[in-house]
């Protein structure tokens, strides 16, 4: 079983290694994410500073789960955007 301190850091490292192989490329761009699918519940994000978070609804990470049926336990995602790609995290 994966605790949530366990999934986070999880998630950071493989947000970091993306940031990292995109680095063929000189700028990397890390905008914020534009789209999540409706059946996603976010519980974590993580934007530029609070005002963008809070008032633009900004977030460069977006970490959540997937609820897809009630016999499975819901699937632990999250969403950023990278040079101009969507990439979700599972």
């Amino acid at each position: 079983m994966i605790t949530k301190s366990s999934f986070i850091n999880l998630i950071l490292t493989l947000t970091f290694f993306v940031i990292i192989s995109c680095s063929s490329n000189h700028d990397i761009v890390l905008e914020s994410v534009s789209f999540t699918p409706e059946y996603f519940k976010n519980s974590l994000h993580f934007g530029e500073d609070e005002k963008s978070m809070y008032e633009k609804n900004r977030f460069l990470l977006d970490i959540g789960s997937i609820d897809t049926t009630s016999e499975t336990p819901p699937i632990k995602v999250a969403y950023i955007c990278v040079n101009h790609k969507q990439i979700q995290l599972d």
